[in-house]
């Protein structure tokens, strides 16, 4: 009696923990579910930004929802008699299904976004090469209009062009233009071959942010496909995929 009072006990025990493990992943997934929606609101589905944005957001919580249907894989374990258990079980399993899709469908996702942004980078690095030439050319014809080494000095302070130090005046104006010349082209000779190049760190960043969250996506997808079990195989998506 004593032993039929003791499996009792425990059966009870494994019935409330199956219990309170179905309630958190059901927590878990509502946590996932309110990080996810204020991270992504307002939508912006034409901005590449916010492409990155959303797959970083995914990516980055994807553990409450994996622990989520752990537990409930768990909890239907521990409470092999209870059908509302396992038939929570199957419908997250599922959804488990659908997360795999979405996980995947975001490597494409990325790659068009990160695609759009460079475009975006080097298309605003244009506009600065030609702002920048443009600034040359008027900051020439300031050197170029002086009639002494004071006004060539106020020219360029005026101008917003290289500092020209009172220690210079003395020299002869032809010298000092020259100078202010070859000072000019050394002050935005790098900034034109930073606008100019397609490995600019800028773009570089980019590139290995979206590296990151394509390989981070394949992941979470393999992740969810290890969860999503299929009921009628007896086996999950990542052991039929890999094991047939």
């Amino acid at each position: 009696m004593a032993t039929q009072q003791g499996d009792f006990s425990r059966e009870d025990l494994a019935n409330s923990a199956a219990e309170m493990l179905a309630d958190t992943a059901l927590g878990l997934f509502l946590i996932f579910i309110v990080l996810v929606a204020f991270d992504i609101f307002p939508l912006r589905i034409k901005d590449s930004a916010w492409m990155l944005s959303f797959a970083t957001t995914v990516c980055n919580t994807m553990l409450f929802p994996l622990a989520g249907l752990l537990f409930l894989h768990l909890a239907a374990a521990l409470a092999t008699p209870n059908e509302p258990m396992h038939a929570r079980r199957r419908f997250f399993s599922r959804l488990a299904l659908l997360a795999v899709l979405g996980y995947l469908l975001l490597i494409p996702l990325i790659g068009f976004a990160n695609w759009r942004g460079v475009r975006l980078i080097q298309a605003r690095q244009q506009v600065d090469t030609i702002r920048i030439n443009q600034n040359n050319q008027r900051l020439i014809k300031e050197i170029d209009a002086a009639t002494s080494a004071k006004d060539l000095q106020l020219r360029l302070r005026n101008a917003g062009g290289p500092p020209m130090p009172d220690s210079l005046l003395d020299q002869p104006l032809p010298a000092l233009q020259k100078q202010a010349k070859e000072i000019l082209v050394q002050a935005t000779g790098f900034a034109k071959l930073q606008a100019r190049t397609p490995t600019s760190p800028e773009v570089i960043r980019a590139y290995v942010q979206s590296g990151k969250l394509a390989l981070l996506s394949l992941i979470c997808a393999f992740s969810f496909a290890s969860v999503s079990w299929l009921s009628k195989k007896n086996v999950s998506l990542a052991q039929k995929l890999f094991n047939s």
